[in-house]
């Protein structure tokens, strides 16, 4: 399936709106001055804010395309201080998912434009505040606070479309630290996973009892070492260690069926290896309520890293496997 998605929600070009006083600089593609345009890749344009307490400056590329806008507490533009706004240009691209129960692939096509990449504020040189990231096609991708520069504050991060929250936790010194929340794409609260600077210390579901009456539904073997197994005998061609959450439906018989990424952090080809082999993969244990066999819902927390010689090795989280196989009822 194809679909044609136009890049509608910003403009691709934004010609500059200056005073005749305006200052204009021309960069060469390595950042250095020049006054030769035909030398150059980019150009900044920047003028006094009516009280003259700021600069404002807005960068170009030569094709008059807005690359990044913000003020400045100085004229040589070295203290940033106000709000920026940063975007990024896509000349078109292809968003490619995997669909399991018909094997194949289904690419989404964008139209070039365009996109706000992140905005946020600067305060006497250093991000400050709160600040939103975008994906590549313009979507609300995360949201965090700065201080003094570093990430420090509540952090959100979204789906795709920009709609469903994912992950939320704290940052402290650009680290993870305390709880942090995962939440299934229909919005369920699915576990938490403690971090202490930046390091995980453990797993725990936060399900009610309602999500969580099912019972069993485990495998009855090392899934982590069934996979990396599987993972050596896979053609990989890209090779990046990662720490991929997967939700899969059981079967009443136990067998695994349409696997999804929550969160990757891996590419394509090893979330599609992975699927693929978690639906081929010995049965489990049959999922039960009230003693009797049910379909379910399982979600896996795994860490995948390749060594020196690009072996592959899977393990959990953590190293309780019950702390990172969660259970969940078919209606999740």
């Amino acid at each position: 399936m194809k679909l044609l998605i136009f890049a509608t929600l910003c403009l691709s070009v934004v010609f500059p709106s200056f005073s005749q006083s305006a200052h204009v600089i021309y960069l060469k593609p390595d950042g250095s001055k020049t006054t030769n345009a035909d030398s150059a890749n980019t150009y900044i344009m920047y003028e006094p804010t009516a009280n003259d307490s700021l600069w404002f400056m807005q960068q170009f590329s030569m094709d008059h395309i807005i690359m990044t806008s913000g003020y400045y507490a100085d004229k040589a533009m070295t203290i940033p201080h106000g709000k920026f706004t940063y975007y990024r240009y896509s000349n078109g691209f292809k968003h490619v998912k995997y669909d399991f129960e018909k094997r194949k692939y289904d690419t989404t096509t964008f139209d070039a434009g365009n996109y706000v990449s992140k905005t946020g504020y600067f305060v006497n040189g250093k991000r400050t505040g709160k600040w939103l990231v975008y994906n590549g096609y313009g979507k609300l991708d995360e949201v965090c606070f700065y201080r003094d520069d570093e990430l420090s504050g509540p952090a959100r991060y979204y789906s795709d479309d920009g709609k469903q929250i994912l992950e939320e936790g704290f940052l402290k010194g650009n680290l993870r630290d305390g709880d942090w929340n995962y939440y299934s794409p229909k919005g369920a609260l699915i576990g938490t996973i403690r971090y202490y600077k930046g390091d995980r210390q453990g797993i725990k579901s936060r399900l009610n009892s309602k999500t969580l009456s099912v019972r069993n539904g485990m495998p009855d073997y090392d899934l982590p070492a069934y996979l990396a197994g599987a993972l050596r005998g896979r053609k990989l061609t890209y090779f990046r260690d990662c720490s991929p959450i997967y939700l899969i439906r059981l079967n009443k018989d136990g067998k695994l069926t349409r696997p999804e990424t929550l969160r990757s952090g891996c590419n394509i080809e090893l979330d599609v290896a992975i699927g693929e082999i978690l639906m081929n993969a010995p049965a489990w244990d049959a999922a039960t309520r009230d003693r009797q066999a049910v379909e379910a819902t399982a979600v896996i927390f795994l860490k995948v890293y390749f060594d020196a010689d690009k072996k592959p090795h899977v393990s959990f989280h953590t190293n309780s496997p019950d702390d990172n196989i969660i259970l969940l009822s078919k209606e999740f």
